[in-house]
């Protein structure tokens, strides 16, 4: 099932899924995000956990109707409506009929979709079964990884968070949530939209590095509870943990840096 987030900020919004499609004892690096834009109508990006031939053709339907039909809706809300029936469609027609089948032979999914029209701001929407939800908050997560992905998301998130920022914590929370579910894994897919823009991924080398910065904020992190508690950190600890090689301010500075470098870097034209 692996796991997909979105977060919607006011300058836009960000979705992340994890690379790792599990077929028995295999592990399958696959993309799970599908995307469409048109100047005219905006962006429609569709993302999920489960099946992934069903992911595939469930995504493309809706795709295609975003594209290809000239009623489509250009506000969040009237998307709704359209959305919420090809979804029904679809899990009628070729997931009910396996409803009595053993667990490993059914199929499923779970749909992640962030609509960002251009009459409207945008809106997330997610599926389980035949119900599509539209989520008030500003991030929703899928997938067996979805409840730890969830929780994550509601400790870090600071409402009007900037975009830059968000992609950032999307980052953080799969890569979290890959040391902790089995299930979740490989590399991870990162994507910004924007208003008005066409959606881009971010460079896999900017998540490598972010990942990186992750390991040794979750060192520090460590250290600094174990201080709070009472704790006293003997040379042996300090040689077990890298991260007092140097002081805690250095490190934080070290790492708040990295993120500013990054953000300026994402924010120039390209």
């Amino acid at each position: 099932m692996t796991v997909a987030i979105a977060i919607k900020t006011m300058g836009g919004s960000v979705i992340a899924t994890d690379r790792q499609q599990t077929e028995g004892e295999l592990k399958v690096n696959w993309g799970k995000m599908a995307v469409n834009w048109r100047a005219e109508r905006g962006s429609l990006v569709v993302s999920g956990a489960g099946n992934a031939a069903y992911l595939d053709v469930v995504s493309d339907c809706l795709r295609d109707w975003f594209n290809d039909d000239p009623a489509v809706p250009l506000t969040a809300t009237g998307l709704e409506p359209g959305l919420q029936k090809r979804h029904e469609d679809f899990y009628q027609r070729y997931v009910m009929p396996f409803e009595g089948y053993q667990e490993y032979e059914r199929p499923d999914y779970e749909l992640l979709i962030v609509g960002s029209p251009v009459n409207s701001e945008a809106r997330i929407w997610t599926t389980h079964k035949l119900v599509m939800q539209r989520h008030h908050e500003d991030f929703a997560a899928v997938g067996c990884g979805g409840t730890v992905a969830r929780a994550l998301l509601d400790k870090f998130h600071i409402p009007g968070l900037p975009l830059d920022a968000a992609i950032n914590l999307a980052a953080l929370v799969l890569w979290e949530v890959k040391q902790s579910v089995d299930g979740v894994g490989l590399e991870t897919d990162l994507m910004e939209i924007r208003r008005d823009h066409l959606p881009k991924m971010i460079p896999r080398e900017q998540v490598n590095l972010m990942e990186a910065q992750f390991r040794s904020y979750r060192k520090l992190e460590a250290g600094t509870l174990y201080y709070c508690l009472g704790g006293d950190l003997t040379d042996a600890q300090k040689q077990m943990w890298e991260q007092f090689e140097d002081d805690d301010e250095t490190r934080k500075k070290s790492i708040r840096q990295f993120f500013e470098k990054l953000n300026d870097e994402r924010a120039k034209p390209k």
